[in-house]
């Protein structure tokens, strides 16, 4: 009868190990970045006459689209709505940080936020 070999351990070398980290530091940051942009963009909303609500779940946002798991992590927190004061900053702007906020209802006030219209 012949002896079962020996169970060998995954091997990988060095430079597989700095590869592995680059690439999830890279990632993690891209994440981290996304975060910030929101972040910014909020208080750059409301810092010009906007307004925002979060959502009541905990990742699921007003159009049942949910933010990544690792971006909760980092503080992200699901938006129900965000409302722009219209004339306050350019179209390409309001689109720019409409895009951050894809789980969001976004839109311009027209004199309380609970009445809205969309972006053009």
């Amino acid at each position: 009868m012949t002896p079962t070999p020996k169970r060998r351990w995954f091997r990988f070398s060095l430079r597989t190990l700095f590869v592995v980290v680059t690439v999830l530091g890279c990632w993690w940051g891209w994440n981290l970045k996304w975060v910030n942009d929101r972040q910014r963009a909020l208080v750059r909303v409301e810092k010009t006459g906007g307004t925002y609500d979060e959502c009541n779940h905990p990742y699921l946002g007003q159009n049942g689209i949910a933010i990544p798991a690792v971006c909760r992590l980092l503080g992200a927190r699901p938006m129900a709505c965000v409302w722009f004061k219209r004339g306050s900053m350019p179209v390409e702007e309001c689109k720019a940080i409409a895009a951050l906020f894809g789980e969001a209802n976004v839109g311009y006030m027209t004199g309380s936020p609970s009445l809205s219209e969309p972006l053009d």
